[in-house]
């Protein structure tokens, strides 16, 4: 079949009309199972539900594609072949009669809608949550009669501005330890939730409760008489619920019964000790007193907290024999994009071993095999007797 193709009269075709995107299986699926003209029914109510697919990004964000469960980088690669974009003028073969056969292939003309030196092609890639912590920290909760200081953001406004698929931004939200709170999402003000969590703790000493089988209703009687008797038993249950193992409803919110963990606890004040170091460090041994005393009140004799439960939280560097020191690094602060965390750690460090690396780098791949393909592409690993060490494989930038 022969082609006539029809140029604009200047001969001149416009740019960006048109954008060509090549569809990963998993989101091309999502158009394929789309049936609009699916019949009443309630199979066929979801098959005509159109596929939820939006781009995002500010201006200066690169843009990425969200579905209801993943995100994808949106990324343009140049071809070295041009591409016609072509519109047919004329009645397709396809639609002759079946008894008009002409003896000669028709010559069916065409129309040049544009040329196209590139397409879109969509990457997966890790939610970038970094904005949604940016966001709910502008207000953090503080009790109920402290003054809100920033913004305050529904769902809807946090999941139209955070690059991420709306079941991602759900487990950001959970990573975050977020609530809901009059239709908006908070996040507790570090220094007040230490100080609910002190009054609940000194509370189950003096009324001999058991932090391992902690019902809310009981917490919020040890409250009442205190000065956070005015704390709503939402954010009380929230409260318990962080440092929970885990949380029993029976038939209300006032029948949950927790159980308190006694490293999540730990971690927590961990937390904080470091956080308010001046300068960011202090003496190894002097930390290790401080944190045993915060919790000598609820820790069994003769235990000590361990600093595993503190692995991507703090770096302990030996200065001299003898002599260390441990310094707050907590791997939240880092970027979520591979190479970009991997060029801050290695100039933070110029060699890491295995060991204190993991921490920082294993939410990075899905898979220990596909997080060792990941250190190997950026990474040189040597081995010292059974340690195995990481130097970076590229110029680190000044």
């Amino acid at each position: 079949m022969s082609l006539t193709i029809s140029l604009p009269i200047d001969q001149a075709v416009d740019r960006h009309r048109y954008r060509l995107i090549e569809l990963p299986p998993e989101v091309a699926a999502l158009f394929e199972d789309y049936n609009p003209d699916a019949s009443a029914g309630a199979d066929a109510s979801i098959a005509a539900t159109p596929p939820r697919i939006i781009i995002k990004g500010g201006e200066d964000d690169e843009a990425t594609l969200c579905t209801d469960t993943q995100t994808f980088a949106v990324k343009e690669v140049q071809t070295s072949n041009t591409l016609l974009m072509i519109c047919p003028l004329g009645r397709s073969p396809a639609l002759l009669p079946e008894t008009a056969a002409p003896s000669t292939p028709p010559m069916l003309p065409y129309a040049l809608k544009e040329s196209v030196f590139s397409y879109i092609e969509l990457i997966p890639c890790p939610p970038r949550l970094e904005r949604l912590r940016r966001m709910l920290s502008e207000s953090p909760y503080n009790g109920p009669d402290a003054m809100d200081t920033g913004s305050l953001y529904t769902l809807g406004e946090l999941l139209s501005q955070v690059q991420a698929s709306p079941g991602e931004l759900q487990r950001g939200l959970k990573e975050n330890e977020a609530f809901e709170l009059e239709g908006r999402w908070r996040i507790f003000d570090p220094e007040f939730q230490e100080q609910l969590l002190n009054v609940v703790l000194l509370g189950c000493i003096e009324h001999d409760k058991q932090i391992d089988s902690l019902a809310l209703a009981d917490v919020s009687a040890m409250l009442r008489d205190t000065d956070y008797g005015r704390v709503s038993v939402e954010v009380i249950a929230h409260c318990l619920e962080c440092f929970s193992v885990q949380g029993a409803p029976l038939e209300n919110q006032s029948d949950l019964v927790y159980s308190l963990s006694r490293e999540k606890i730990s971690r927590f004040y961990g937390k904080q000790i470091l956080s308010s170091l001046k300068d960011g460090e202090c003496e190894y041994e002097h930390f290790l007193t401080e944190w045993s005393r915060k919790l000598s009140d609820f820790l069994a004799d003769g235990d000590e907290p361990s600093l595993k439960i503190l692995e991507d939280l703090c770096l302990v560097e030996v200065i001299n024999v003898g002599r260390r020191v441990i310094k707050f690094f907590p791997k939240d602060r880092l970027s979520l994009e591979a190479k970009q965390r991997l060029e801050e750690l290695f100039t933070i460090r110029k060699k890491w071993s295995r060991s204190d690396l993991l921490p920082y780098v294993s939410d990075l791949a899905p898979s220990v095999k596909k997080l060792d393909a990941l250190l190997l592409k950026y990474t040189r690993m040597s081995k010292v007797d059974t340690e195995v060490f990481y130097t970076f494989r590229y110029a680190l930038s000044e």
